[in-house]
């Protein structure tokens, strides 16, 4: 194949719609498929959730429309997903959802949770941070689920992101990129790793380590499109599957708002 007719499928999951599209190496749209939804179902008033199985079906349906009629298929050198932020998916020991996504534009607050350590306290305090993180607190997920639903949590093996899940649907591989983890998780933005120690994003979003992905840097391969993927999909069975970042993320970087320098701040 020659490096000129070289294509990058990407994905790009948003709340309302899912994309699949083909750029060439030069970053010009070869063709684009769109396919909107409904963004979320709600049980409860101020709750927003989706089933996680449901942006996957989307995505199928959306890569098997662009890809049907592609006559350079096997010009595609790889796949990316890049997804919204702040929606996460709970799961067992198969990597199975316990219970619908908890999207973004959720309401929901919890009314109890672990206290800070008290030298923690003093110091969200000593700045003037205390009602930014009680606020953290309430709204954080993970304790409400640890409230209302405790078996639920109980049984959950991993905490993850969307991108993180679409991501594993493509190369029965459990790992995201680092760019991807914007929301209410213990992240280091300054180390670009998970929290560790006595970080104080441990204590606003107390979460096992060993209940969160592995992430690398944005570029960096995360597996490659399964038998069963490539069957759902349409796309070509071993592409890499690169990581990527959030949407937002990828939207600056793309817009050209950032140098080569300044990437890592919103990519990681």
């Amino acid at each position: 194949m020659e490096k000129s007719k070289a294509t990058a499928l990407t994905i790009d999951c948003g709340t309302q719609s899912i994309r699949a599209l083909l750029f060439d190496l030069k970053g010009n749209l070869i063709k684009k498929v769109k396919k909107p939804f409904k963004p979320y179902f709600s049980v409860e008033a101020g709750w927003a959730e989706q089933e996680a199985d449901f942006y996957y079906e989307k995505m199928c349906e959306a890569c098997k429309e662009l890809l049907a009629d592609y006559d350079d298929i096997s010009n595609i050198v790889g796949v990316s997903i890049t997804t919204f932020r702040d929606t996460f998916v709970v799961l067992d020991k198969n990597l199975k959802p316990l219970r619908p996504a908890i999207v973004w534009l959720d309401q929901r607050e919890a009314s109890e949770y672990e206290p800070l350590p008290l030298d923690k306290e003093f110091q969200i305090q000593l700045v003037g941070m205390k009602r930014a993180v009680d606020s953290f607190m309430k709204s954080y997920k993970v304790n409400w689920i640890k409230q209302y639903e405790p078996e639920i949590w109980e049984k959950t093996y991993k905490y993850v992101m969307i991108s993180t899940y679409l991501n594993y649907k493509l190369t029965d591989v459990l790992k995201d990129g680092v760019a991807s983890q914007v929301g209410q998780i213990p992240l280091d933005f300054k180390k670009v790793c998970w929290a560790k120690g006595r970080n104080l994003k441990k204590y606003i979003f107390p979460i096992e380590d060993e209940k969160l992905a592995e992430i690398v840097k944005p570029g960096a391969k995360l597996g490659n499109v399964t038998k069963q993927a490539s069957s759902e999909t349409g796309i070509p069975e071993g592409l890499p599957v690169i990581a990527s970042g959030s949407d937002k993320g990828c939207e600056t970087y793309g817009n050209g708002c950032m140098n080569q320098n300044t990437a890592s701040i919103s990519l990681g």
